[in-house]
């Protein structure tokens, strides 16, 4: 029983992201862009059937890689999605979240990973302080203005759907 919900869960996160995007797999940025995707939606469906581990870009699943290759080399990504109202809600949420910036593979590595790093929506001003000092240290290629703004963005979010 428990293979039923997780490959419903698998295939729930797989059609949101591919109603956000299509899933590509042939650059290095477009495998960053649907980890940090998947992650993102995930998190938002309140979901744990990927399990994600801190890498170089942020969270970095490698059961959600083969399987993304998987799918692609057996074409199974060719037929026409429809999502189900709880995945509509989930899609327009990480919308909400990234805006302009949905198809912006270092903004997904930058949300991902701050959303990895946050154990909960409520944080202590120490916790704050802390999440941007290691995004600081850990993605030098971001300014500490856009990784507080993301943040801001994340706890809001997280704070208005109980995230």
């Amino acid at each position: 029983m428990a293979n039923v919900t997780m490959k419903t869960d698998s295939e729930s996160i797989l059609k949101i992201m591919r109603s956000i995007t299509p899933i590509k797999m042939s650059e290095f940025n477009d495998r960053m862009y649907m980890q940090k995707l998947a992650y993102l939606v995930q998190e938002i469906k309140m979901s744990e059937h990927y399990i994600f581990a801190w890498y170089v870009r942020g969270p970095y699943s490698q059961t959600l890689t083969d399987q993304l290759y998987h799918h692609l080399n057996h074409k199974t990504y060719d037929n026409v999605i429809q999502l189900s109202d709880s995945e509509v809600v989930v899609r327009d949420r990480v919308r909400e979240l990234l805006g302009n910036k949905i198809r912006d593979p270092f903004a997904l590595e930058m949300f991902a990973s701050l959303w990895y790093l946050m154990p909960t929506a409520k944080i202590s001003k120490d916790m704050h302080d802390n999440i941007i000092k290691i995004m600081c240290k850990e993605k030098p290629h971001f300014t500490k203005k856009q990784i507080e703004k993301a943040l801001t963005m994340i706890i809001a979010l997280r704070i208005k759907y109980s995230i």
